[in-house]
């Protein structure tokens, strides 16, 4: 078999997010990988064929399209078909924070997430540490934890529906899922509309109805909880947050923040790592 693959030794200092190692494999019949209580969690892309993974009592295929996560700490056990062996993207991650979020997007206990059509994703990620690689190869690390933890956001829209949650009309419903999946973009009212398929009035009119509020404003709220989730659980500076979430630059993401929480971004982040042993939580 063939494999491209891109490593980034870790320091002396264990991370929270750390990309050991990155690539493409090109599995043949021989493709088997076997961990006891891995070191690493695993996000994995297949781009081509079908294999199995074994994962306790579980025993799962995924094939061409789908995304596969093993969480540090379980047991990973999985290989390729020999006669349509797999193709695929994967991202070996170190430190606390990979399981972190999974847990808390409750997404731990799911293995395979189908149908997102998230190709363009991965593609666009791997090529990205390519380019880390030959160059500013500790900036693969924050990159891709921001990435990560967008990418959960959208993994959600796999997990079974939940009996106790409100059914919305189906132009309120595709406003929530365009802004669940591109909160990490600026939007506009306009494109709301667009997602609901009726008129900007039409589409805040269900929103005050069946929310309380506008699109344009449950879209500040979901924007904020992304800042407040990367300001405790990542050391990035808020120059990154900011580049990553699309605001214009950390003056304009600390005027947001404050703004709409009362208080600035470092004394959130101050306020966090204050009550982190607690175990108690800041909202």
């Amino acid at each position: 078999m063939r494999e491209e693959i891109y490593a980034f030794p870790e320091g002396k200092e264990e991370k929270p997010f750390h990309v050991g190692m990155a690539g493409i494999s090109y599995c043949d019949g021989s493709y088997k990988i076997q961990r006891a209580r891995s070191g690493i969690t695993v996000l994995e892309y297949v781009k081509q064929g079908t294999g199995t993974i074994v994962m306790g009592q579980k025993r799962l295929s995924p094939q061409k399209g789908d995304i596969y996560i093993l969480p540090k700490g379980r047991s990973h056990h999985y290989f390729s078909s020999k006669e349509n062996p797999w193709v695929k993207i994967w991202f070996n991650i170190h430190g606390s924070l990979a399981p972190l979020l999974l847990e808390q997007y409750g997404l731990a206990n799911t293995f395979v997430f189908s149908g997102l059509g998230l190709a363009d994703f991965f593609e666009r990620e791997i090529s990205q540490v390519r380019a880390f690689s030959t160059g500013r190869r500790e900036a693969v690390h924050p990159h891709l934890a921001v990435r990560f933890h967008g990418l959960m956001n959208q993994l959600t829209a796999c997990l079974p529906l939940d009996p106790q949650k409100p059914i919305y009309p189906a132009p309120v419903a595709e406003v929530i899922s365009y802004i669940e999946k591109n909160a990490t973009k600026r939007l506009s009212c306009r494109s709301f509309a667009l997602a609901s398929g009726v008129s900007v009035s039409q589409t805040n009119r269900l929103f005050r109805k069946h929310l309380g509020t506008t699109p344009y404003d449950y879209y500040l709220n979901h924007r904020l909880h992304l800042v407040k989730d990367m300001l405790k659980n990542t050391c990035l500076p808020l120059r990154s947050i900011a580049w990553n979430l699309d605001f214009f630059d950390e003056y304009h993401l600390a005027h947001f923040f404050k703004t709409r929480s009362g208080i600035s971004p470092g004394q959130y982040r101050g306020k966090a790592a204050l009550i982190h042993d607690s175990g108690e939580d800041v909202t």
